[in-house]
């Protein structure tokens, strides 16, 4: 589903710009999940993946994993914000000898 989103996102660029604060306010979930994970995990002794298995890595391990994949989203989520700006800015504008509204 993720990357139907992502090419969705693509292919239909949103109608308004985004600003930063947005494309981060999409990491707020994975955030969440990420300290739920932790939690959860501490209490039932399983941990649904290996980057964020503490027996595994220890909390640095996993932290150092968790900072890495949150630089990666960060970056990934602004890069479809200026991307998603940059389309939609191109699509608002009217084409060349159309009446103007």
């Amino acid at each position: 589903m993720p990357v139907l989103l992502v090419a969705d996102f693509l292919v239909e660029p949103p109608r308004h710009r985004l600003s930063f604060a947005t494309a981060l306010a999409w990491l707020a979930f994975p955030l969440l999940w990420f300290a739920y994970t932790l939690v959860r995990g501490a209490i039932v002794d399983w941990y649904p993946y290996p980057f964020v298995d503490v027996d595994r890595h220890g909390y640095d391990g996993v932290a150092l994993n968790a900072v890495l994949l949150a630089v990666a989203m960060v970056a990934g989520a602004a890069l479809l914000a200026w991307i998603g700006n940059r389309r939609g800015s191109a699509r608002a504008q009217p084409a060349p000898g159309a009446p103007a509204t």
